[in-house]
């Protein structure tokens, strides 16, 4: 039987001619070259001048250039399954980057990871890097190889993961389109600019229909790209997507400031961890994510969502399912490490990471998130977007009351089952008393969403988590969100 449930909410240019220049790690030069260099900021010691002293940022870092549209985006294809790709390079994970307290220079992979990956992989249980793309859009402003500036291509031993291809798109910022094949990109680029206040590339997508079907399509076609948060850090973002991943940078006051990063480079230890999961996949079960399912005539691949619901299930504040459905890992921005004991520790457990992706059956992978709006009482000038995996509205301070009916009932399944589903609706972001959510007891998929009282500029944010029936995982959840402005 099909089910429903009703959600309210209540509120008081410059054009770059891309030039990619791809390098795959298995024609890589095997020429001997130097040791790479140690990593500055590891190190097993609170006490260590360098980590306890305050460097002046660069208030340019995150400048994008005039424009961020670029002619060498590659338009949307549908996925296919590809042959299994065989790397020449016969190990994932990169052990002597490692510094001598167990982790790399980003302190977000473990050594105990690194050592699984290239465990499984001797034993050809999971699929490695082969076929992966790492591409980076700032023109090298932020650098992925470790110790070393690419001139152009960054040698093996100065590769964390060996075994993924390079794509250099110059400085062309933003991604507006999808490119072919398995993709984690970055750039380390505001996206505009507002009353001197830098705002993210993910601000700048959210506020428009078109931006966010540009991040949605991506999402399901095998891309995923990490931006800094910047303003976004420590304000609410206008919207709520697992399409992208917006990431934080480091920053605790006084003495005892432990410089990491500024918000260029916070998106490198989130590529870090998207490649350690992809790598961690069983070949059959990564082939089958990027191939996908069939949606209205269209491949739709299932291989982001997952890896997005994996890594957030490796945040250190999910051990159970409960944890899950209720963590911080489903907020507007993330962050790689957190501060203790004077270092930034991993805010995610790699090694439980490499677990879960290297366990991953395809029976137990979990629904896409589908939404459809029923019905609504938001303005036509209150919408930001309808997308299937997220819903955006925002209203003015003093708005005394919205609703907003939605569905989840096209939720589907990696062999395009859309029935069988369990449901789980909950206030993510923002106060629980100004949202109430009354569930449709004949129609489990929808709910009546109300949001009331809105006096303060706040984002809210109602997740529609996904499982099967006796299904292991719950999906990455679809989201509902409320911006009052």
């Amino acid at each position: 039987m099909q089910k429903s449930i009703l959600i309210i909410f209540g509120l008081g240019t410059l054009v770059v001619t891309g030039v990619y220049l791809v390098f795959n790690s298995s024609k890589q030069d095997t020429t001997p070259i130097p040791p790479p260099q140690s990593a500055p900021t590891e190190t097993a010691s609170p006490k260590t001048p360098e980590t306890t002293t305050e460097p002046k940022k660069n208030t340019s870092t995150t400048t994008p250039p005039p424009t961020q549209t670029t002619t060498s985006d590659i338009p949307v294809a549908p996925p296919v399954s590809p042959a299994p790709p065989v790397s020449e390079v016969s190990t994932v994970c990169n052990t002597s980057l490692f510094s001598s307290d167990g982790f790399d220079s980003a302190r977000v992979i473990s050594r105990g990871a690194c050592d699984s990956l290239n465990s499984l992989y001797a034993q050809g249980k999971i699929s490695g890097n082969a076929g992966d793309t790492y591409e980076n859009r700032d023109g090298l402003h932020v650098n992925f190889c470790e110790g070393w500036t690419p001139n152009p291509d960054c040698p093996l031993a100065y590769r964390l993961f060996p075994q993924h291809a390079w794509l250099l798109s110059g400085s062309a910022g933003k991604a507006t389109g999808v490119h072919s094949g398995v993709t984690v990109g970055q750039a380390s680029y505001s996206g505009e600019t507002s009353g001197g206040v830098k705002h993210s590339i993910p601000y700048v997508f959210y506020k428009t229909q078109s931006g966010a079907d540009i991040l949605y399509n991506q999402y399901t076609h095998n891309n995923l790209y990490i931006y800094p948060s910047l303003a976004e850090s420590t304000g609410d973002n206008i919207g709520n997507t697992s399409y992208v991943i917006s990431s934080e940078d480091i920053a605790k006051a006084g003495t005892d400031y432990y410089h990491a990063h500024d918000s260029s480079g916070s998106d490198l230890p989130f590529v870090k961890i998207a490649l350690a999961t992809l790598a961690s996949f069983r070949p059959e079960v990564k082939r089958s994510l990027i191939s996908g399912t069939n949606i209205d005539g269209k491949r739709v691949s299932f291989l982001m969502p997952t890896l997005q619901m994996l890594i957030r299930h490796a945040h250190r504040s999910v051990s159970t399912e409960s944890d899950y459905l209720g963590s911080v890992a489903h907020d507007n921005t993330s962050r790689a490490n957190y501060m203790a004991g004077g270092l930034p520790q991993p805010s995610y457990d790699s090694a439980k990471l490499v677990r879960l992706g290297s366990e991953l059956t395809l029976s137990e992978v979990p629904p896409l998130v589908r939404l459809k709006v029923l019905a609504e009482n938001f303005t036509d000038s209150e919408k930001l977007f309808n997308t299937p995996g997220a819903i955006a509205r925002s209203v003015s301070v003093g708005t005394a009351l919205r609703s907003i009916t939605i569905s989840a009932e096209d939720s589907i399944d990696l062999d395009g089952t859309k029935s069988n589903h369990m449901y789980e609706w909950r206030v993510l972001h923002g106060d629980a008393n100004k949202i109430k959510i009354t569930k449709d007891q004949s129609v489990p998929g929808r709910a009546v969403i109300e949001f009331t009282g809105g006096d303060i500029w706040k984002r809210l944010d109602v997740g529609v988590f996904v499982k099967k029936q006796n299904g292991k995982y719950y999906s990455v959840p679809g989201i509902v969100s409320v911006y009052v402005r």
